[in-house]
């Protein structure tokens, strides 16, 4: 604390305000873990990603101007809490335009590993097994149960 502001690094600025104001500090940090509990239930994801969008947009935007090394890591929870919030950009629209909004359809698991490039067997991998071989997928990106070897297994 004895150091002239003009010989502070940036970072050390940033972290000597936050720090000199106490409710700033636990403001930032109960937003963090209640958008954090937020996102864990899809019934709440949508204020959680909104929560998320602001508090994380704000934290990179801090980051940035203030010349942070996590900024790397911030920006990326802020373009994650983005695309949590995708689901949700057509009934916001239409909230906005004060139009009647739709139900949220979820995309299914294997259409989501589609668009990340990866199949389902190395899905399964990860996932301890539990994904489908891809001959049991229909067209839809459905599993089959009726011949999926898992349900034949469940049945005996």
């Amino acid at each position: 604390m004895l150091t002239p502001y003009g010989e502070m690094s940036h970072m050390g600025l940033l972290w000597r305000m936050v720090g000199a104001s106490p409710l700033f500090e636990r403001v930032g940090g109960w937003a963090e873990v209640i958008l954090a509990f937020l996102l864990l239930s899809r019934c709440t994801s949508l204020p959680g990603a909104l929560l998320s969008a602001g508090v994380m947009g704000f934290v990179f935007l801090l980051n940035i101007s203030f010349d942070v090394w996590v900024k790397l890591f911030s920006g990326h929870l802020f373009v994650s809490s983005l695309l949590v919030l995708t689901p949700y950009l057509g009934n916001l629209s239409r909230l906005l335009q004060n139009q009647p909004t739709q139900p949220v359809s979820y995309p299914a698991t294997p259409a989501l590993v589609a668009v990340a490039g990866l199949a389902p067997q190395s899905c399964g991998a990860v996932l301890g097994g539990l994904a489908a071989p891809q001959s049991e997928l229909d067209v839809s990106g459905q599993m089959d149960t009726r011949t999926s070897s898992f349900a034949a297994r469940r049945a005996v």
